[in-house]
């Protein structure tokens, strides 16, 4: 996960899945982006979505009830790029990032429907 601020309170994002270890060769790395963030291997399936969840401070930009979500293709770049902003702005600039493999629409109906 790569992030350049370009404001006081929002930043680019850049979600990406590599499927090699060239970090420095990577366009965010020739962009000046940063690395905040690296997950330990995972292995992926070919055309699966995997959907977002945020928690913490930091919050996409996005359409309303949108959910972000980023489709892995093998030997192509796998890049999610939005921007994120500061909830509150007296707090760190701090987040997590969840991927789950349904979207969040599909939780909500499946608990709501366990409550009835």
């Amino acid at each position: 996960m790569f992030a350049k601020r370009h404001e006081a309170n929002e930043a680019r994002v850049r979600v990406f899945c590599m499927t090699d270890d060239k970090e420095e060769k990577t366009l965010e790395g020739q962009e000046h982006f940063q690395e905040v963030a690296k997950s330990r291997d995972v292995e992926v399936l070919e055309s699966k979505a995997s959907h977002v969840e945020f928690g913490g401070n930091l919050v996409p930009v996005t359409k309303s009830g949108e959910q972000l979500s980023l489709r892995f293709h093998a030997f192509r770049e796998n890049r999610l790029p939005f921007t994120v902003r500061i909830k509150d702005q007296h707090s760190e600039a701090m987040g997590r990032v969840a991927f789950m493999r349904e979207p969040r629409w599909v939780n909500c109906k499946k608990l709501y429907g366990a409550l009835n």
